[in-house]
């Protein structure tokens, strides 16, 4: 799986169209409860970013749902 995920690449952000990364979100820094343990997320990372952030318990699924856009 992990070379399927070298292949997905990152939309732009769905709200303010700038660049988007995938981060490894750690629920404890926004006051969760699970400190240490960390899930894949994707996050807009432009300049003023917007605060787009997208979570899943796997990459694969994490980038697929940053991706999806319904029109």
């Amino acid at each position: 799986m992990t070379e399927r995920l070298l292949t997905l690449e990152l939309k732009l952000c769905p709200f303010c169209g700038s660049e988007a990364k995938l981060i490894d979100l750690n629920p404890h820094d926004l006051g969760g409860q699970n400190a240490g343990i960390s899930r894949p997320a994707v996050a807009c990372r432009g300049p003023g970013t917007c605060g787009a952030v997208i979570s899943h318990r796997s990459k694969h699924a994490t980038i697929t749902a940053w991706n999806t856009r319904y029109e």
